[in-house]
């Protein structure tokens, strides 16, 4: 089997999975490679269309809940003439050139531009492939009803009837779960992983994540419990907000129950070592915390996709939500001193607690036959 897997670059989440897909194929000596779908259109392309994700996700997260919800219901309304789709379908002759080259038997996307380029390619190429669409939201894709491919993998068995009732087939869904990095299947003591980090014993530990990017109102919260009277040990993983990061590091000085990082490769350990994980509901976010147990304050600013995963894990008691700074110091407190709040988190945790999405993709696309 050789596998190529096309990613985008808006967000890492989409790229994680990606990445956690091929460690696992690699693993078992397979070709795999995972490339940027939109770098076909062109490199400078997609430069642009992250810079314009990133800039949109961040600072109008309003605009981006406004087209996802657009999108959402009115998709099956637009043809193939629709501007987007004839901007995608621009790198579908060099998607091709590089199937071909390469001799790949089987591509795997993890994005709906990604997908939407495959679908056009074999069609108007009649390429024959295994296929496959792994979702990174714990909903249904908007625009995922013009595939046809031979497996989709969704993050639960609980979502299956919104796929189906989006004309998938229903004997093509996988529930595998969101692939994750190898790392988060191997866990630590709670307390080895506190030594690790240097995070005290005694004291509850609140991880702040905010997703690549660095969203939403974190100096607000960090300051809140920072200066709160309760024993807690802060730590900040500020992804790739810069800006962030500078304005939080002085404290650092100040307050000794204060660590803060940049980007990071030691997430499994820093979820082991959790008591709370103040994130931002992003797929790979809460996939992470789920695989590690980790109850959750989900701080939603960004809507769009995430706010279906807010929902999920809210409707199944794994995390509770809010829109404020002030909202989310509450939360983490009550959680922490509530054990009956707490515990029933962790019980729903472990309850739909679902893992080893790689392996059961693997598995499907090497032993399954082509549909």
């Amino acid at each position: 089997m050789k596998t190529l897997i096309l990613s985008c670059n808006t967000g890492a989440g989409h790229n994680s999975s990606a990445h956690g897909i091929r460690e696992y194929f690699e693993s078992k000596n397979e070709f795999v490679c995972v490339q940027d779908a939109l770098a076909y259109i062109s490199p400078k392309f997609s430069k642009i269309v992250c810079n314009i994700h990133a800039f949109v996700y961040k600072y109008l997260p309003t605009l981006n809940a406004v087209a996802y919800y657009f999108a959402e219901k009115n998709e099956r309304k637009f043809t193939d003439n629709f501007i987007g789709y004839k901007i995608l379908s621009k790198g579908v002759n060099n998607l091709k050139n590089e199937i071909l080259r390469e001799n790949y038997d089987t591509v795997i996307c993890t994005h709906i531009f990604s997908a939407y380029m495959l679908s056009v390619a074999i069609k108007k190429f009649n390429l024959e492939l295994k296929t496959a669409f792994v979702t990174t939201d714990y909903s249904f894709t908007p625009g995922l009803q013009r595939s046809s491919f031979d497996a989709y993998f969704i993050p639960h068995p609980l979502l299956e009837s919104a796929f189906i009732n989006n004309g998938i087939s229903k004997a093509k869904i996988y529930s595998t779960g969101i692939p994750v990095k190898q790392a988060f299947k191997f866990n630590q003591n709670k307390n080895e992983a506190k030594k690790l980090l240097n995070v005290p014993l005694n004291a509850k530990h609140v991880v702040i994540s905010s997703g690549s990017m660095g969203c939403g109102p974190i100096k607000k919260v960090v300051l809140k419990l920072i200066k709160c009277k309760q024993n807690y040990a802060v730590t900040v993983v500020c992804g790739n907000n810069n800006r962030l990061k500078k304005s939080l590091t002085p404290l650092i000085k100040k307050y000794k129950n204060l660590k803060i990082y940049g980007f990071v490769t030691n997430m499994p350990t820093l979820l082991d070592s959790a008591d709370v994980d103040l994130t931002k509901p992003g797929g790979l976010s809460v996939t992470e915390a789920l695989v590690k147990t980790v109850p959750m304050v989900l701080i939603n600013v960004v809507k769009g996709c995430e706010q279906a995963n807010v929902n999920f894990f809210e409707k199944y008691k794994m995390a509770v939500s809010t829109k404020t700074a002030n909202g989310a110091y509450l939360k983490c407190v009550e959680m922490l001193n509530s054990a009956n709040i707490y515990n029933e988190k962790l019980s729903a945790l472990k309850k739909y607690k679902i893992g080893l999405a790689s392996k059961k993709i693997y598995e499907t696309l090497k032993f399954t036959a082509k549909a």
